[in-house]
């Protein structure tokens, strides 16, 4: 018996080693065959699904195999995903495949990835480590024994196997062995597939940015730049792309935001580019300036708990669901940011994140570059502006002109909504509109459009104080004429026209844009309207020289006229002169084309007799042919030549007509130093006789021999009917006077007598009272 036994002991062993050998020898195959199938694996999917189908060879009768992703700070997985499943029934082998889930959810899976370690349950209906929501939840799938094991690859929990059974069953170590044999060639090879897909990613994420880093670098304006940049995001569906700039305040902040370049793949702009924003009223903004190394990016619009609700009804109105915000950083500069959004809500990858964060690196410096150049371009212009309108102030005196095309100038190469010249008027109480663009400055100056010196409107603040006055946003402020012919005005600026210390007007600048000027606008703004003040005032001094001018002229036109009238009044000869073969004879001749031509002013030609000179006061035959040439003294009209064929018809030509024209120059001006010789002589000779006459009266003893010696030598001057003295002391009698009667007759034997006779003659309403009072000669031509 105790040999039988010992026989069949070895039997039973034999037995057991051989089992033991054929499940190891499985055992081996299977791993080779998992490792087989791992190595022709090229992608997660596949390695997920060659791993469920080595684990269903095993004996259980279901298994998962989930993979993680989406690493926090510490490395360890926030979310997982079911990427393959194994059951004995076929219509389950499909549930809950591709289900993604947040770990946090599942305890037991939380601790198997913050301590990766195999957990092995026997029977889920009295594990303690268990959950009821997990209890419930195995039991509803038909687990009931399950061994979980971790997918670690160097230390990073990559995902993990479940293995299990529809009843309580306990695994052995073998079996143990087994699976996390298999679980650590799956891990190796997901991490390796990993590692080879991020050096790929690398490649093409190299590939991508080097492409954009080139077009970038090759942008001549800052919206060749935003394509660039926003391509790769236009190509996965970016519905528009943006680039604002900052204005940084004197803490070196982000005080303003600028609409620098847009591109939209549909519809109008939202707003027009150059449009300045105050960042302090868009709370949204402080999320991206919080940080400005990383790309803020918002996936759902409407869910999104970091964006404020006034800023998500904007944005949803827009039909933006999605939003990728790109700080641009340079120097430690906050200098703008780039907006992409999308129509639709969108979940960014890592890869796009990683984008997003080398994008921004790559574009600040080309950016700020372009931002530099396009502010020296605009400074250049502007000065060029200020240039050209010095050219047209020096090109041009007369103030309307001057006016009208400096603003039409400021208005175009500034990009304004419209510019005004305002002057003040000689009072100092209005400031009248003179010029302004467009139909809305034509419309104003003719209804009479004025501000009032101090009103309450920017142009009378300024020409008021003298000083700028700057409305960033006119909606605010609190000093403004509120203007019907220029609704669209969101940005206005106030400059004075200072003139030699004193305020001649201002001008007004205004745009559609809110804060659409800076502070270098205003210092090139007001250096041009200090020139265009200088300008104004120059045209203004030529206005009034002219206009002195032409009443000199038209003074001394009167003078010439005057004094040539009087010439010929007085002339007792004839004021006129023939040449005829027969000489040169005086003669009052002033034929009919002699008087068109005087009258049009302008000489006159006739080779055919003229329907208009028919003929002369004095019966002058109608000539055949004449070239009348008016005689002009100062544009005075002081006589008229007259050349003309009384039998013969004759073409006057280029040179008879130059000739006629050179000798009347000639002849005015020695006609009119003819004349004042004459009067010179004239006034001579009644020089002569006046002292003639004083020396006489000097001789007068007495009263009556200063009366009868003034009548006797008024008398040979003068041709006289009558002649009294009226002698006049106001001291006795300020309303009458004592009139002398004197005659030429008398010489001096009645002077006492007429002396005598005088009576007492009242001034008041009379002509002599007006000599009198007034100090005055008076000449009466006509007492009728």
């Amino acid at each position: 018996i105790s040999t039988i036994a010992r026989q069949v002991g070895i039997v039973v062993q034999n037995t057991r080693l051989f089992q033991e050998t054929q499940a190891a020898l499985e055992e081996t195959d299977l791993l080779l065959e998992t490792s087989q199938a791992l190595a022709l694996a090229l992608t997660p999917q596949e390695v997920a699904d060659a791993l469920a189908e080595r684990l269903m060879a095993t004996g259980i009768d279901r298994c998962s195999v989930v993979f993680c992703d989406t690493y926090d700070e510490d490395g360890l997985p926030q979310w997982a995903e079911v990427m393959a499943i194994g059951d004995v029934d076929p219509e389950k082998r499909d549930l809950g495949v591709h289900y993604r889930y947040p770990i946090e959810t599942y305890p037991t899976v939380q601790r198997l990835i913050r301590n990766p370690e195999t957990i092995v349950v026997t029977d889920v209906r009295t594990d303690p480590r268990l959950t009821e929501e997990e209890r419930a939840y195995m039991e509803n799938v038909g687990g009931i024994a399950f061994i979980t094991v971790p997918l670690v690859s160097r230390g990073q929990v990559l995902g993990y196997v479940f293995a299990e059974h529809s009843h309580p069953y306990t695994f052995s170590k073998r079996e143990l062995s087994l699976y996390q044999t298999m679980a650590d060639q799956a891990a190796v090879t997901l991490a390796n597939i990993r590692l080879f897909g991020r050096v790929q990613q690398g490649w093409r994420e190299t590939e991508v940015l080097y492409r954009v880093s080139r077009s970038l670098v090759a942008a001549s304006s800052l919206e060749e730049l935003l394509e660039h940049a926003a391509q790769p995001a236009i190509e996965a569906g970016a519905s528009a792309a943006s680039l604002y700039l900052f204005d940084l305040n004197e803490a070196e902040q982000p005080e303003w935001g600028i609409l620098a370049a847009h591109w939209q793949r549909e519809g109008d702009l939202p707003f027009p580019v150059g449009t300045r924003l105050y960042l302090a009223d868009f709370p949204f903004t402080q999320l991206f300036l919080a940080d400005p190394q990383v790309p803020r990016l918002i996936e759902d619009m409407e869910a999104a708990e970091e964006v404020d609700e006034a800023t998500r009804q904007v944005a949803l109105q827009l039909g933006v669901r999605a939003l990728a915000v790109i700080p641009l950083v340079s120097r430690e500069r906050r200098i703008g940011i780039l907006a992409i959004p999308w129509s639709e809500p969108r979940q960014f990858s890592e890869e796009e994140e990683r984008f997003y964060q080398a994008l921004g690196a790559l574009a600040a410096p080309v950016v700020e570059n372009l931002r530099l150049l396009e502010g020296v371009r605009r400074r250049a212009l502007q000065f060029q502006t200020v240039t050209e309108v010095a050219q047209v102030a020096s090109a041009t005196l007369n103030l309307d002109e001057l006016l009208s095309q400096s603003v039409e100038l400021i208005k175009e190469r500034f990009d304004l909504y419209y510019a005004g010249i305002f002057l003040v008027d000689e009072y100092g109480q209005w400031a009248v509109l003179r010029a302004g663009t467009g139909e809305a400055g034509r419309a104003q100056i003719e209804a009479g459009h004025r501000l009032e010196v101090g009103g309450n409107s920017m142009i009378g603040w300024c020409t008021a104080h003298g000083k700028p006055r700057i409305a960033l946003d006119v909606g605010k402020e609190a000093v403004r004429f509120e203007n019907p012919y220029l609704p669209d005005t969101r940005s206005e600026m106030a400059l004075p026209l200072i003139s030699r210390g004193q305020v001649i007007g201002a001008m007004t600048i205004q745009s559609t844009r809110v804060a659409a000027f800076t502070d270098e606008d205003v210092v090139i703004l007001q250096a041009l309207a200090d020139q265009l003040a200088a300008a104004i005032q120059n045209a203004r001094l030529f206005e009034q020289t002219q206009q002195a001018l032409q009443e000199v002229s038209r003074v001394h036109q009167r003078y010439i006229r005057e004094a040539w009238e009087e010439y010929t009044a007085h002339r007792q000869r004839p004021t006129g002169y023939l040449l005829s073969p027969d000489g040169i004879t005086a003669a009052d001749v002033w034929r009919p084309e002699m008087a068109l031509a005087v009258e049009r002013e302008n000489l006159l030609t006739l080779s055919e007799p003229d329907g208009e000179t028919t003929g002369g006061e004095n019966g002058d035959e109608r000539p055949k042919a004449a070239l009348v040439a008016p005689i002009k003294l100062r544009d005075q009209v002081i006589g008229a030549m007259d050349f003309f064929e009384p039998d013969e018809a004759r073409e006057w030509d280029e040179d008879d007509i130059a000739i006629v024209e050179a000798v009347v120059d000639q002849i005015a001006q020695a006609l009119e130093s003819a004349r004042l010789f004459e009067k010179t002589q004239t006034q001579a000779s009644r020089l002569a006789l006046l002292n003639e006459i004083t020396a006489r009266l000097s001789t007068a003893l007495d009263r009556d021999e200063l009366f009868r010696i003034l009548g006797q030598e008024l008398s040979r001057i003068l041709a006289f009917h009558q002649l009294h003295v009226a002698l006049y002391n106001p001291q006795q009698d300020s309303r009458h006077c004592r009139l002398v009667p004197l005659t030429g007759e008398t010489g001096g034997g009645r002077t006492g007598e007429a002396y005598r006779e005088a009576q007492s003659f009242p001034i008041e309403d009379s002509l002599m009272g007006e000599v009198l009072q007034s100090g005055r000669p008076l000449l009466v031509k006509d007492l009728a």
